[in-house]
């Protein structure tokens, strides 16, 4: 799976071999010391030669006695260090499991501390894993979960919630909307603030598409609430799209008065009053049109 492809942000590709400053061959008829080995094999970095690395790691794997024999802290620090790049050079290389498990079991016998390092990332990667495939399935749920099939609806929503996953839960909330299930998507949108509260930066998106959906039901001034909402849970200057939509709303609420004043007299309290505050002096202003929709 190429996990440390993807950590460093390298080529899919195999990188390139190196041809001009980097040695011209792994191995050398001099300096085969682990320590030799080891530098050498980190000056194939920068040239990303990481074929050309993993063989001196090998090398100064193989000259490695099993622990615990006499080392000095360097040699320790060595041969810890060889083990651990070499199973980043086969992961980035995406070679066979097979060459994985036998550096692990050489490992486990010549570096223990690094066996178990390894084994714990390969263990949180795979985790993971686990973690999208389970992400991708309550996704699945959702989009094909109907009205009559609430628990399933509410199982997928709680996975990922749990998942943190707020942006994918307001685009499935979106698409819902455009499909025409209003009521699902509110739902979806609203497991989406729930995990976007726990985050930082995702509540005003939330809450401008929870507001889109209020209005294309024809809910001006529930929709005004949430693109109020929407501006106070973003910063200082909210989104000009969400900024106009509050206007447009408000005025299709049939709140009394001039509806920009409002809006901008709202806006300018952020830095005297409340939330709370503000949604109160929006609904008296509400009031003044008869109530809600």
């Amino acid at each position: 799976m190429a996990f440390w492809k993807r950590l460093l942000g390298l080529s899919e590709k195999a990188p390139p071999q190196v041809t001009s400053t980097a040695p011209e061959t792994p191995a050398s008829s001099s300096g085969n010391s682990i320590e030799s080995l080891v530098e050498r094999a980190q000056a194939f970095y920068p040239h990303k030669n990481t074929a050309g690395a993993l063989q001196l790691f090998l090398q100064a794997i193989e000259l490695a006695g099993p622990a615990p024999s006499p080392r000095s802290d360097q040699e320790a620090r060595d041969i810890d260090s060889a083990f651990w790049m070499a199973w980043v050079c086969l992961d980035m290389l995406e070679r066979p499991t097979a060459e994985i498990d036998a550096l692990l079991s050489k490992a486990r016998v010549k570096s223990p501390k690094t066996a178990q390092r390894i084994d714990e990332r390969i263990a949180a990667s795979s985790s993971s894993q686990a973690s999208e495939a389970a992400v991708d399935e309550a996704l699945r749920a959702i989009e094909s979960a109907g009205g009559s099939d609430s628990s399933r609806l509410q199982a997928s929503l709680d996975t990922l919630v749990r998942a943190g996953v707020w942006w994918r839960l307001r685009d499935a909330g979106i698409a819902l909307s455009k499909q025409g299930e209003p009521e699902r998507a509110w739902a979806v949108l609203s497991a989406a603030l729930t995990s976007a509260s726990h985050a930082s930066g995702g509540s005003p998106s939330v809450h401008a598409a929870m507001g889109d959906l209020r209005k294309a039901q024809k809910l001006p001034s529930d929709a005004a609430r949430c693109y109020l909402l929407s501006c106070l849970s973003g910063p200082e200057s909210p989104v000009k799209r969400t900024v106009n939509q509050l206007r447009i709303s408000i005025k299709g609420a049939g709140i009394r008065g001039d509806a920009a004043g409002i809006r901008d007299e709202l806006l300018a309290m952020r830095g005297t009053a409340s939330d709370q505050e503000i949604l109160d002096e929006f609904d008296r202003h509400l009031s003044s049109a008869g109530g809600n929709d």
